[in-house]
């Protein structure tokens, strides 16, 4: 099966990460919260694709975890 990356989706959910930046936006929701994402979940999504950021709803679900 053959993916292909999109800057627009979440790299663990793969739905829409409204990414401010990516849609030419200089500020974005991530920039102000104070949620801790456990760094084990940040480098998995690195890993998925370095270009996709984490969407809100995802963040919120695995923050303040145990790595």
């Amino acid at each position: 099966m053959t993916t292909t990356a999109n800057a627009n989706h979440c790299p663990l959910c793969t739905k829409a990460n409204h990414c401010a930046q990516v849609q030419g936006q200089n500020h974005c929701w991530c920039m102000d919260t104070e949620l801790q994402l456990p760094p084990a979940l940040l480098q998995l999504a690195s890993k998925v694709d370095p270009r996709r950021c984490i969407c809100e709803p995802c963040a919120r679900r695995y923050a303040n975890r145990a790595p």
